[in-house]
């Protein structure tokens, strides 16, 4: 779990998004305004790879619609492993209709794009 009030610990998020768009803005924001490390990936195969290497990882942001390993396939595979199932994960999505049923894929909230990278930190705090 994340915990904002030490300073001494940094913050470690790993995004999955096929955009790398979307990956620069999520990192130019979050490590400019919050401060924290934040490594991308664009597909869900990747992802799990740098998951399963990396220590200390806070936080997953998954993009939901990606091709090929989308972040349904994703989700479930990150859950499968021991070392990372427990890391919360936050998906983001353009999808907005009532099946998209993130709850129940596991996941501890959703951000819908497009969304204020001046306040991702914010919303991400909101969420866990």
């Amino acid at each position: 779990m994340m915990n904002y009030s030490n300073d001494n610990k940094t913050i470690k998020i790993l995004v999955i998004d096929d955009t790398k768009e979307m990956q620069e803005l999520i990192k130019m924001s979050l490590e400019m305004i919050n401060q924290w490390l934040v490594i991308t990936v664009d597909s869900g195969l990747q992802g799990i790879q740098i998951a399963e290497k990396e220590d200390n990882l806070d936080l997953i942001l998954l993009d939901y619609l990606m091709p090929e390993h989308n972040g349904e396939l994703t989700m479930k595979k990150l859950q499968s492993i021991p070392k990372i199932s427990q890391i919360p994960v936050i998906f983001l999505t353009a999808q907005s209709d009532e099946k998209f049923n993130w709850k129940k894929l596991g996941a501890k909230g959703v951000i819908y794009k497009p969304f204020n990278p001046l306040n991702l930190g914010d919303l991400i705090k909101k969420i866990l």
